[in-house]
């Protein structure tokens, strides 16, 4: 009982003794989604076809400046251009989606951004958002 009780002290005075912002901050932002759509050049949909599958999913994470892409099934490689608007700085990336997920840096500074992804069959996708 006693063993069980100085556990109790010291495990009360470890959360006691760290400021609740300091816990909070190392907990990382949920991410702002990225809608990707098919890009206009890639795909022709006529009357009678099913909308195209988008293989991927794309999230900003503020606190980090880092893009994460998630890929639903493997692709193969994927290039990657991401495009600051206001600036016209850009950078390149080629990941392999057997991975599953990639993390891309955001380097170019606040702005717009457009997000580029060409799959090696030469479909394409593309979305936008903002720092």
């Amino acid at each position: 009982m006693k063993r069980f009780y100085i556990l109790f002290l010291l495990t009360l005075s470890c959360f006691f003794a760290f400021p609740h912002s300091i816990i909070a901050q190392n907990i990382p932002d949920e991410g702002e989604e990225i809608e990707v759509f098919v890009d206009d050049h890639s795909t022709v949909n006529g009357p009678g076809r099913a909308p195209a599958l988008i293989p991927l999913t794309a999230s900003y994470y503020a606190a980090l400046s880092y893009v994460e892409i998630g890929f639903l099934f493997n692709v193969g490689c994927v290039t990657i251009t991401l495009t600051n608007l206001a600036t016209g700085n850009y950078s390149n990336a080629m990941v392999d989606s057997q991975y599953g997920s990639a993390l891309i840096p955001v380097t170019g500074g606040s702005g717009p951004y457009k997000i580029e992804f060409t799959i090696g069959d030469g479909s394409s996708y593309v979305g936008f958002f903002s720092i």
